[in-house]
């Protein structure tokens, strides 16, 4: 079914969510949906293995994408998402969810055109960069470094992920943090099964509490 032009928001997130991942949402995911439109996300999320977490992949571009199509710009959704998790197979299927999405998005006209009204892209550059940093393999990051005007995915392990936000990037110099710190303050960070990272955790919510953007209006939410 084509979502309506004049339809509210949890109408326009149940069709496409159905239309690009071929089921229903659950009504926490639809719930959730609403909270991150509202810029007040629940800090936790439990729920069992198979229940449909990774999902928040979906939820997370949905709201971004409303809000483009509403107000015709960035609101309260924050631009990146990274998925965090300390378990290298979950992080790659994060990864495979989202390039499942990204490409269903890419593949309808309607959502492709407001995903081009946010940011300014370079000649041949994706438009929902999907990286991977984790050991053993680090893909596509230069896309998301390149360009922080456009909305991203990145999924990985707390040890790359996280450890730059304490200025002490894993294997590299002090100074490969700062980028990737100001990268992380417009962003989502979800962080999945966090009972295996009390450390990632407790960082994440101390820069949460301390977030040096919230002033300027940029976004920084913590989902575990």
């Amino acid at each position: 079914m084509q979502p309506k032009g004049q339809c509210n928001a949890e109408t326009f997130f149940k069709d496409w969510f159905l239309r690009l991942r071929g089921f229903t949402p659950y009504p926490w995911q639809t719930a959730l949906f609403i909270e991150m439109l509202a810029g007040n996300l629940r800090p936790f999320l439990y729920g069992p293995t198979g229940g449909g977490k990774t999902e928040i992949i979906s939820i997370w571009l949905l709201s971004l994408l409303w809000e483009i199509k509403q107000y015709g710009k960035r609101r309260l959704v924050p631009l990146r998402l990274f998925y965090c998790v300390d378990r290298r197979k979950v992080a790659d299927h994060a990864e495979n969810v989202s390039r499942q999405i990204v490409t269903a998005v890419l593949g309808d006209p309607e959502l492709t055109e407001l995903l081009l009204r946010i940011g300014k892209r370079m000649p041949k550059q994706p438009l929902v960069p999907v990286a991977v940093r984790r050991g053993e393999r680090i893909e596509r990051w230069d896309d998301v470094v390149s360009n922080p005007t456009i909305p991203a995915l990145i999924c990985g392990t707390p040890d790359l992920l996280v450890s730059p936000l304490i200025f002490a990037p894993y294997c590299a110099p002090w100074k490969q943090a700062l980028p990737e710190c100001g990268l992380m303050l417009d962003s989502l960070v979800v962080l999945d099964e966090a009972q295996l990272s009390a450390a990632a955790h407790n960082v994440l919510r101390f820069v949460k509490t301390q977030n040096p953007g919230r002033n300027l209006g940029i976004p920084f939410s913590v989902v575990s």
